[in-house]
C-alpha cells in the first residue's frame, strides 16, 4: 500500500519534495492518472517498501479536439506525451494507449521514402478514443507550497 506522494520535478532539476501524504491506495489505483487538490499527476516510480510514489504534473485534457499530427512520434491528445519508441508499432494505423496517461489513441503511421526507398520521414497522426479515468485521491496530511503540514517529512521529523 502507498501512503506518500512526492512531486518528482524532472523538468527542472532532480528535485523531489513531499507533495501529501493520503489514505492508502493499492497498486492498480497507479494505472489510472491522480487528481490532488485540482492538479492531475501520472506516476513515475513506486517503492511500495517505502510507501512512496513519484509522481509527476501533467496537462490533462477532457476533450481534446481534432487530430495532433508530430513528427517526433505518437503523441496522446489527452496529456501530450510523445511516445519517440511508436516506430515499434505493429500496424502504420490503429489503437493503443498512451504509455503514460493509459487513454486510448487512434493513431496514424505514415513513411514517407526517397527514390532510392530510404526513409526520409516518419509522421503520426493521433485523435483521442477513450480517456482514462481519473482517481480523486483523499489527502490525509498535506503539503502546502513545499512546507509540511504534519508528521514526519520525507523519512525523518522536520523541525520547527
Amino acid at each position: 500500500m502507498y501512503t506518500k506522494i512526492m512531486l518528482n520535478n524532472k523538468g527542472v532539476t532532480s528535485e523531489r519534495r513531499l507533495l501529501c501524504e493520503i489514505e492508502p491506495i493499492g497498486s492498480q489505483l497507479l494505472e489510472q492518472p491522480l487528481v490532488i487538490n485540482g492538479k492531475t499527476y501520472v506516476w513515475s516510480s513506486a517503492d511500495e517498501e517505502t510507501g512512496i510514489v513519484l509522481v509527476e504534473e501533467i496537462d490533462f485534457k477532457e476533450d481534446p479536439e481534432g487530430d495532433i499530427r508530430n513528427e517526433e512520434g505518437l503523441e496522446c491528445p489527452h496529456c501530450g506525451f510523445v511516445d519517440c519508441d511508436a516506430n515499434e508499432l505493429h500496424e502504420d494505423d490503429g489503437e493503443t494507449d498512451c504509455s503514460r496517461c493509459e487513454s486510448d489513441i487512434k493513431y496514424k503511421r505514415t513513411v514517407v521514402r526517397n527514390v532510392s526507398g530510404n526513409v526520409e520521414d516518419v509522421i503520426y497522426y493521433s485523435s483521442p478514443v477513450g480517456k482514462r479515468e481519473t482517481v480523486e485521491v483523499k489527502i490525509s496530511v498535506g503539503v502546502l507550497d513545499g512546507n509540511y503540514e504534519g508528521g514526519m517529512y520525507c523519512g525523518g521529523r522536520r523541525n520547527g
